[in-house]
């Protein structure tokens, strides 16, 4: 009866055999070095058409990001305003009078004020 063979992989055998002292078969060094080549050209073309991809993908989405932002800055002013408008007349100033008008003022003065100070003692 003959002995069973082993499957053992090539990458293991190789590195045993080269530790050990053992001859390198040049059809292993091939093998091994074909096997890392395909790995490189699979990575090479999956990144050949996903990066153009996704480069397309962010040129269009890029128009979006800035229309949405004003959007949202528009919005925050706005809530602002309103804010501002409720607290002058929750303090007794009448709408539409300059005494209500001097009170927005202030208030949009000293919520840039906050601003500044936040921005100033924040830690970049």
């Amino acid at each position: 009866m003959q002995p069973s063979a082993v499957s053992v992989p090539l990458k293991s055998t190789l590195s045993r055999e080269t530790q050990s002292g053992g001859a390198v078969h040049p059809k292993q060094v091939w093998t091994v070095t074909k096997n890392a080549h395909n790995r490189f050209s699979t990575f090479i073309w999956c990144a050949g058409w996903t990066i153009p991809l996704i480069l397309l993908t962010l040129a269009i989405s890029v128009p979006f990001w800035r229309s949405v932002s004003s959007d949202i800055e528009q919005a925050i002013a706005r809530q602002v305003d309103y804010e501002d408008a409720l607290l002058c007349v929750h303090f007794g100033f009448i709408q539409s009078t300059d005494e209500h008008a001097n009170c927005k003022a202030a208030l949009l003065d000293l919520r840039r004020n906050h601003e500044r100070l936040m921005a100033a003692t924040s830690i970049p």
